[in-house]
């Protein structure tokens, strides 16, 4: 079965901060969202082979360097 990597919505907030942020921002963002999803992967407990939103997670890290 084929999964989708990134969804539309996914791609539409990501070039959406990429407009309102610039590039820099974007990729620093990017690479903490990966992060993020990396370890909610590897805690994840289950099927390991559901595949995980990807938005939450951006929202998330998007949140924590806000915050920073």
């Amino acid at each position: 079965m084929y999964y989708r990597k990134l969804g539309d919505g996914d791609w539409e907030i990501i070039a959406l901060a990429a407009l309102l942020f610039g590039l820099t921002q974007v990729l620093l963002w990017l690479l903490v969202a990966s992060g993020l999803g990396i370890v909610l992967i590897l805690l994840r407990r289950g099927n390991q082979h559901q595949p995980l939103p990807f938005l939450p997670v951006l929202f998330i890290s998007l949140l924590v360097l806000i915050s920073r």
